[in-house]
């Protein structure tokens, strides 16, 4: 299966490999050992809180509520595609088709179909009793990444959102460990995190947002300007900082804004 337009975007659990782009959606790959068994110890607690987690921090819908997060976050909002009938309203398809140059999706379900006997259609994520606490680590490619020394503080995470721009034409994984990015929650962030600031949400903060969805801790890593205020990728050398936001693609500005208020509000930490 092939990619047209939007690239596919990859997220990996500690090891890094290569998918075949699907279906033009943004794809995640996340590595799992035997489904909720995490690589990285789990610090036990003795007892149950009062939402059934045994995670010190449970849930972000759980956790204090302040107006900022209570009109952004929807927890109703299922950030994967599970099946080929699972809703997805016109407004929602309209807008996905418009970011890949198109305006007839009368395909779509055809292709979801085929996807669909081939990807495996569990939710890996649903919520568990006295499962262990879900500690995520969300690295983006910020050039601040650069002689960070954050390696081991981020591989000391069970599961690890690293997001890439740059991908092949044929990428190789198990097809059982692919997840397939909603196109409703892609628009959810675009509507109420990003808020129209750019032309889509940058990988990173759907990854991030994802994060807010599914984990109890959550650090952020290679997000930002680097030491000398430059924007860029890590793999770039641009001839002026920043270069990469004046296509208007991303409002990295506002994006690193909206990361300092949760971690103001205490809903993850944020590594510069």
């Amino acid at each position: 299966m092939h990619c047209t337009r939007l690239w596919c975007r990859v997220l990996h659990h500690r090891k890094i490999t290569w998918i075949p782009p699907v279906l033009c959606l943004v794809v995640f790959l996340i590595y799992l050992s035997s489904y909720m068994e995490y690589s990285s110890p789990v610090e036990k607690v003795e007892t149950i809180n009062s939402q059934g987690c045994i995670c010190g921090l449970c849930r972000q819908e759980n956790r204090k509520r302040t107006e900022f997060f209570e009109t952004r976050f929807n927890g109703t909002i299922e950030p994967l595609l599970l099946g080929k009938d699972q809703d997805m309203s016109d407004h929602v398809k309209e807008w996905w088709l418009r970011l890949q140059g198109r305006n007839n999706g009368s395909d779509i379900q055809k292709v979801l179909e085929q996807m669909f006997k081939v990807v495996s259609t569990e939710n890996l994520y649903l919520e568990q009793d006295n499962r262990p606490c879900r500690r995520c680590a969300v690295v983006g490619n910020s050039g601040n990444l650069k002689g960070s020394r954050y390696g081991k503080k981020i591989d000391s995470h069970g599961l690890i959102f690293s997001t890439y721009t740059r991908v092949k034409k044929f990428i190789q994984a198990d097809k059982d460990k692919v997840l397939i990015f909603n196109p409703s929650f892609f628009k959810y962030v675009h509507d109420n995190w990003t808020n129209h600031h750019g032309k889509y949400p940058s990988t990173g903060m759907l990854a991030l947002v994802f994060a807010l969805h599914i984990c109890d801790e959550i650090s952020v890593f290679g997000f930002g300007a680097d030491q000398h205020g430059n924007w860029h990728h890590y793999w770039e050398r641009n001839r002026f900082a920043g270069a990469f936001r004046w296509t208007g693609v991303h409002n990295a500005d506002f994006e690193s804004e909206l990361i300092t208020k949760l971690a103001e509000e205490g809903r993850l930490k944020f590594y510069k």
